[in-house]
């Protein structure tokens, strides 16, 4: 039997295909609890009615949230300007780290966070959400 595993989902306002996400997180067996990182809460409603009992909690504060609830997972679908520090938080916090694309604004910015990642055995990937979409 798979792993059960807590998983952070860190957004923003701007944050892409939060539904999608939402809704597969709702979906996944695997997936025992979710915690959400919201600094502005604009997706918190959303949580609430799409996960039920799976939202475990929600937080304004990134750093907390990964302080007090270590998820071995964190899903970060964040603005690709804003993104690079919440990532190097999640990889320094021993997440693996399945982040939206683009997760920076250069390869540049995205470098560091791949050498952290490796150096801390944890995997850093990027979503590609719109592979299964018609469009």
């Amino acid at each position: 039997m798979p792993e059960e595993i807590k998983v952070a989902l860190l957004t923003h306002a701007g944050g892409a295909h939060v539904s999608a996400y939402l809704a597969a997180l709702a979906a996944t067996d695997q997936c025992t609890s979710v915690v959400l990182g919201d600094p502005d809460g604009h997706f918190e409603a959303d949580a609430k009615r799409v996960l039920k009992d799976k939202l475990s909690r929600s937080y304004r504060n990134v750093s907390e949230l990964l302080k007090v609830e270590q998820p071995q997972l964190a899903l970060i679908t964040m603005e690709a300007a804003i993104a690079p520090p919440v990532i190097a938080a999640a990889i320094e916090a021993d997440c693996h780290v399945f982040a939206e694309k683009p997760s920076c604004v250069s390869a540049a910015d995205f470098a560091p966070l791949a050498t952290m990642a490796d150096q801390k055995h944890r995997f850093l990937m990027l979503a590609l959400a719109n592979r299964l979409n018609p469009e």
